[in-house]
Order: structure tokens, then sequence, then C-alpha cells
């Protein structure tokens, strides 16, 4: 009988760890897919004023290239700290 309940969990935990497998595949896919996305909307979506007009004129180039420089910064930041700490 205990043999019988111990096969029965092993099945059932590696049912429940085959669908948690899954639903993180899907969530890698989906963030894979949506994470760019956002990035781009928000960095020509971010509103940067100038006196003169836009961010993107030939006139005022520097807020935006300072926009980007900040964004890569903080990646290569991001991306130190994680091989830092041995995570990835």
């Amino acid at each position: 009988m205990a043999s019988r309940v111990d096969a029965m969990r092993d099945a059932l935990d590696s049912r429940t760890s085959d669908q948690i497998n899954r639903r993180v595949y899907v969530l890698t896919i989906v963030s894979t897919i949506v994470l760019p996305l956002s990035l781009v909307t928000g960095l020509f979506g971010s509103n940067i004023g100038v006196r003169d007009g836009n961010v993107l004129s030939a006139g005022h180039p520097v807020w935006f290239l300072a926009l980007c420089g900040r964004l890569a910064l903080l990646g290569w930041a991001t991306s130190a700290f994680v091989h830092r700490i041995r995570y990835l």
C-alpha cells in the first residue's frame, strides 16, 4: 500500500512539474516578444521636452541620445551585477 501511495505521489509530482515547466516556457516566449517591444515603445514614447521643438529634430538630438546611453548603461550594470552574483 505504501509503495502505491509513493508511486502515485511521484506521478502527481511529475505531472505538476510538467505543467509548471510548460507555463514557464509560454511565459518566457511571451516575455521574449513583449519586453523588446515595450522598451522600444517606451523609448520613442518618452516625453523629453526641449524649448525649440521635437526631441528627434536635427537641432536637439542630444536628449534622445542621452536617454539611449542611460538605458545602455543600465543594461550593462544589470548584466554585470547578475554575473557578479553568479546568477547566470
